[in-house]
């Protein structure tokens, strides 16, 4: 779920700096801050929450052609189909590139599952406590981002 006006607040905030890999508007609750905006995160294979990612064109394609992140979906766990994440947090590692988390989130994961292992739910650490909520305008964020409640 996606709070309003996301993709205009997009079209104004990208990028937070010249060297970004990745940036996330889900925030999961290890990188909640008290302080909006973007903050870095520097947490290589232990990244949480690829469920709003946005890759700048160069870093994507860097992306696509590192090798481990090539071979994750023939050997990584559940035939690729988990740790979408960490396989993010150490292609960036690697390519010495930033990630980047908005806090508060501007997207909820609403399903009742988690790909992260068999049986796993949405809550604990990778679901975001501070999701404005989908009535919240994140235009609002451009011209009064230190007015933002967390």
């Amino acid at each position: 779920m996606f709070c309003r006006g996301l993709k205009s607040f997009l079209e104004q905030a990208l990028w937070p700096e010249g060297n970004v890999g990745v940036v996330s508007v889900y925030c999961p609750q290890p990188y909640a801050r008290r302080t909006g905006g973007f903050h870095r995160v520097d947490a290589g294979w232990e990244m949480a929450g690829a469920v709003a990612c946005i890759f700048p064109n160069r870093a994507v394609r860097s992306l696509l052609t590192h090798l481990p992140s090539l071979d994750h979906r023939r050997n990584g766990p559940d035939d690729g189909m988990r740790h979408v994440d960490s396989l993010i947090g150490r292609w960036a590692k690697d390519a010495v590139l930033t990630v980047y988390y908005h806090s508060p989130s501007l997207v909820q994961h609403i399903g009742t599952t988690s790909t992260v292992w068999p049986g796993a739910t949405n809550w604990g650490l990778r679901h975001s406590h501070n999701f404005v909520g989908e009535d919240f305008d994140a235009m609002t964020l451009v011209t009064a981002p230190a007015e933002i409640k967390i």
